[in-house]
């Protein structure tokens, strides 16, 4: 009998069909009987323990040792830690993972293979995350893929020019704007130039140290080529992104080649042997008047580097040029302003970024720790404890000490604060490679390097070469396919 009024039905039948079925109800109740749990029987009950969060640390084994100490003393999410090789990230088409940390180079990579979820946007803007906080690269650039944000940035070093301010000042030398300020700097800074600071003869000395090891000779020559490359009417700077026909035999690249090699072959000491953290300890040992790369607080062997007595370390950005060439042209033209020269910094030169796996199981936790971690309240707890890293926000450079080398003045760390944000704030960057197969690439302009320092080859014969090898690899990985994820990583897309 149905329990409702209409025209027609009395309204006393109505209260006992009401009533008809309010006893079915209580007839179905009674028959459940015990098999029916309370509110406070549920509530009471053992709750499923959430699986462990699956995480893939790649080719950082120190980022991946302090990660899992921060987060079993500060997290209750169980972790299930996986460390990679970035050959077997490259060569993944699937990744049981909830969040990877990976060099900042193999954001398109993981993108490309439809390795990554997109993060939550409430992850991105909480104010855990404090997006506002970081770098503006950080922020605007290294993070995103095409246009879209895909990954949490832990730190990306910008190589910088550190130099002896003490010497700068007993010889009244200037500090370099440009790479022609820098190659003139040179003779002033022999050994014989130096009078009574000169070290002495037993002890080694050379005016500079670039790090041109296995792996940063190509890296150090595009973040000398930068400034030549990144005309800001032109999104290309290492392919022609109609063609993907490269563009590193073009007269920017040859210019900073032919400027490398002289500064190396006036050197008694072989770059080929330095890396960064290397020189660094070179020239914080008192063994030259200048150096590039950053100073870190961690080490490869976890030792600090000492400071010998009367070096005092100075920082500049890493020098510009006050010309820039114009590839549609094929001419060099004056940079705009004549009183200043254009820094234009290499990104994705080492760096940590984190980002969701694509397999993730619970997405906004997941998001949530990433913002979590990389926030300003956890992060240097985390990243500045890799020689990968360095400070990126905004919140660190008030600490500026929990990144740099333990023997540096608090002084000096806050002045390689204030550059590394100016670095990080420059309107124009040019990024290193990001597309699949990268570190093939590097290594053809790499064996360039190489070629060129040790005079196997001419500056233009060594590049020619790399462009050779460098249209092998994109033919090989597909020409289309290479075009579009170029495009994604200059923020176009195809």
């Amino acid at each position: 009998m149905p329990c409702f009024h209409h025209r027609g039905v009395d309204r006393y039948a109505v209260v006992a069909g009401a009533a008809v079925c309010l006893g079915a109800v209580c007839l179905g109740i009674v028959l459940a009987g015990c098999d029916r749990k309370t509110e406070s029987d549920v509530s009471t009950a053992p709750q499923a323990k959430p699986s462990p969060m699956r995480v893939v640390v790649v080719a950082d084994e120190p980022f991946a040792a302090v990660l899992e100490r921060q987060w079993k003393a500060r997290l209750e999410n169980e972790l299930e830690l996986q460390q990679m090789s970035i050959a077997e990230v490259e060569s993944a088409r699937q990744l049981q993972a909830d969040l990877l940390f990976f060099p900042s180079a193999c954001l398109g990579t993981l993108v490309e293979h439809d390795l990554l979820a997109v993060p939550s946007p409430e992850a991105l803007s909480d104010d855990q995350y404090a997006p506002r906080d970081l770098f503006e690269i950080q922020r605007r650039v290294e993070v995103r893929w095409g246009q879209q944000l895909y990954a949490f940035s832990f730190g990306s070093p910008h190589l910088v020019l550190m130099y002896r301010a003490d010497l700068f000042d007993q010889l009244k030398l200037p500090v370099p704007r440009t790479w022609s300020e820098y190659a003139t700097l040179l003779p002033r800074l022999a050994r014989d130039q130096l009078g009574a600071a000169a070290p002495s003869a037993d002890r080694p000395w050379t005016a500079t140290i670039e790090p041109l090891s296995e792996g940063w000779g190509a890296k150090v020559l595009l973040a000398r080529a930068a400034a030549y490359a990144a005309h800001p009417s032109q999104f290309s700077t290492l392919f022609d992104y109609e063609t993907m026909q490269p563009l590193i035999a073009g007269p920017p690249f040859v210019r900073a080649l032919d400027e490398l090699v002289a500064v190396a072959q006036t050197s008694p000491e072989d770059f080929g042997q330095y890396t960064p953290e290397a020189a660094r300890r070179a020239f914080l040992a008192g063994a030259s008047g200048m150096v590039l790369s950053w100073p870190s607080r961690a080490t490869t062997d976890n030792q600090p580097l000492p400071l010998a007595v009367g070096v005092q370390a100075g920082f500049a950005e890493l020098p510009g040029s006050d010309t820039v060439y114009n590839f549609g042209e094929q001419v060099w033209t004056p940079c705009d302003d004549d009183k200043t020269s254009r820094h234009v910094p290499l990104t994705a030169l080492a760096g940590r970024l984190a980002a969701v796996g694509k397999d993730v199981r619970r997405p906004r936790e997941a998001a949530g720790i990433l913002a979590l971690l990389s926030g300003p309240e956890w992060s240097a707890r985390i990243s500045a404890l890799s020689p990968a890293t360095t400070l990126f926000r905004q919140s660190h450079v008030r600490s500026p000490e929990l990144w740099t080398d333990e023997a540096l003045p608090r002084e000096a760390s806050v002045r390689y604060a204030e550059v590394a944000r100016d670095s990080q704030s420059q309107p124009s960057s040019m990024a290193s490679l990001r597309i699949p197969g990268w570190q093939r690439y590097l290594a053809a302009l790499d064996q360039a390097v190489h070629d060129a320092r040790t005079g196997a080859k001419s500056t233009a014969d060594a590049l020619q070469d790399a462009v050779t090898a460098w249209d092998a690899i994109t033919r090989e990985l597909g020409v289309d396919t290479q075009k579009a994820a170029y495009m994604r990583s200059l923020g176009l897309e195809p």
